[in-house]
């Protein structure tokens, strides 16, 4: 994973702990794994606890999930319909 190499802090998270955990293995502890879904907001709280017991904050932010629509997160709500975020207005 080109980021760990150059040294940065990664928290890979997905939905399948086996995965993560070869992640980590593979990577070392440049990696964090976080199992989460990030179609969930109270798996979102989980990714953003790892994130603060790190203590480091967060330089860059890959969602990269099956589904959704283009928006910056100032536009994206909570309440996001199943297909896409709903934008503020």
């Amino acid at each position: 994973m080109r980021l760990a190499a150059d040294g940065a802090r990664v928290f890979a998270v997905g939905r399948r702990q086996d995965a993560l955990s070869s992640l980590e293995a593979e990577v070392g502890p440049a990696v964090t794994g976080v199992r989460a879904d990030v179609s969930k907001l109270a798996d979102l709280d989980k990714v953003y606890e790892a994130i603060i017991q790190h203590g480091k904050g967060l330089d860059v932010l890959v969602a990269n999930a099956s589904g959704g629509a283009f928006a910056t997160l100032e536009e994206v709500t909570p309440d996001a319909a199943p297909g896409g975020p709903r934008r503020r207005r």
